[in-house]
């Protein structure tokens, strides 16, 4: 395509001296680099960037967990489960001796929260030291505690519920009647 001939008088352009000289100058001063485009500015916005993160996450995060009932150590969970014929929880034959069913529970849950029951009485004590926190329909509690539910055994009664409200969760616990299987089941919510 170029033959030597035209490659050599290519090659042979000089720009003029002026101009040579005013650009080796210019390669020679180097302007200094705006803060914002070097490495430390960087690696000072990733760090702040973070920061913003973690701070948002805290502040905004998922909130508190919500709170938590088990039964003889076992989670109470939405799916409704036999009430155990133990020496804790009153059988279907001794609550209608006794007219009443207690149910053992322990509520696990650090922040503020507030306990209500439809029916029975609650006696909530601390685990630790079985103080008796309150006994009663209604109350506050800000710790685990152990909660002693008795309900009337009426078996065709509505559904009785235990409800813990906190700030940011409400859990229902529901007890109801199954005359068809002849139990008391229950299960809980979280709303």
């Amino acid at each position: 395509m170029f033959d030597q001939k035209q490659i050599d008088a290519y090659r042979s352009i000089a720009a003029p001296a002026q101009q040579r000289r005013r650009v080796m100058n210019l390669a020679a001063e180097k302007e200094p680099v705006p803060f914002f485009r070097t490495a430390g500015f960087r690696s000072l916005s990733a760090a702040a960037a973070c920061l913003v993160l973690v701070v948002a996450l805290t502040v905004l995060g998922p909130g508190h967990a919500a709170p938590e009932f088990s039964m003889d150590g076992t989670p109470i969970t939405a799916e409704a489960v036999v009430l155990p014929q133990n020496s804790h929880i009153a059988t279907l034959a001794s609550a209608r001796d006794r007219n009443s069913l207690v149910i053992p529970l322990t509520l696990d849950g650090k922040e503020e929260t507030l306990l209500s029951a439809s029916a029975g009485v609650l006696t909530v004590t601390d685990p630790e030291t079985a103080d008796t926190l309150f006994t009663g329909e209604t109350g506050s509690v800000s710790q685990p505690v152990s909660i002693s539910w008795e309900l009337p055994a009426d078996e065709a009664a509505a559904p009785r519920t235990l409800t813990a409200e906190t700030a940011d969760h409400v859990c229902t616990i529901t007890v109801t009647f199954d005359a068809a299987e002849n139990c008391w089941f229950i299960r809980s919510s979280v709303e």
